[in-house]
């Protein structure tokens, strides 16, 4: 495992776990591209997952959670066939030390190159990963044969392009974003309908809440959530 360390001004990756003999390690309460002392200190990549590796970790729960900010390309890339199984779990990527902007990555989590059956966040508050501040997407899938990937509860937000990116033909099965069509509230229930087309497999629609629904959220200027 890695643990309790600083990472910063690689030319390359921070952390690069390769090859399919690299299955079972964990990686926690580091951080990456910023030092104990919150000061910037880029890596080209922050986490790289490649080669088949696969079952790895890397954070678990914000009490293990990894600081992952202030890389230039992504803090953390899943890439490769047989690159499965991964968790992503109670990180904190993009944002800095203390929690605010300023020390974003070039992109949050990007799934690439027929990497599969990775998990990006959980079911729980302690599993979610909070990605914000990021230049691109927060979370970006690509790939025709890059499938099986789940991102399920985490905090994406203030990223400068999508919340969560299906980029390209086939990626995740080429699962298009769900259409919400209406909502209701009675001020104790919400009532939505809408659609989602789901290929080959069933797929889950997770619906999530702002902090303050009382107040006046404007649509997000992509035209999709965040």
């Amino acid at each position: 495992a890695i643990r309790n360390i600083a990472i910063t001004n690689f030319a390359s990756a921070a952390v690069y776990i390769k090859g399919s003999s690299a299955t079972g390690n964990a990686v926690e309460s580091n951080r990456i591209g910023i030092s104990m002392a919150g000061a910037s200190g880029p890596n080209l990549y922050g986490v790289v997952i490649a080669g088949g590796a696969a079952n790895n970790t890397i954070g678990g729960t914000t009490a293990t959670k990894n600081v992952i900010s202030a890389n230039t390309n992504s803090g953390v890339m899943i890439t490769d066939s047989g690159t499965n199984g991964n968790y992503i779990r109670g990180n904190s990527i993009g944002p800095t030390a203390s929690g605010g902007s300023g020390s974003g990555n070039g992109a949050g989590i990007k799934i690439m190159n027929s990497a599969q059956g990775n998990f990006i966040g959980g079911t729980g508050a302690a599993q979610e990963n909070t990605v914000a501040f990021n230049t691109g997407a927060g979370v970006d899938v690509s790939g025709a044969a890059t499938d099986f990937n789940q991102a399920g509860r985490n905090l994406v937000y203030s990223n400068g392009g999508n919340g969560i990116q299906l980029d390209g033909a086939g990626a995740n099965n080429n699962i298009q974003p769900p259409a919400i069509s209406t909502v209701d509230y009675d001020g104790v229930d919400y009532d939505i309908t809408g659609a989602a087309a789901c290929p080959a497999y069933p797929c889950a629609v997770e619906l999530f809440l702002v902090d303050n629904p009382a107040a006046a959220v404007a649509a997000d200027s992509s035209g999709s959530g965040e």
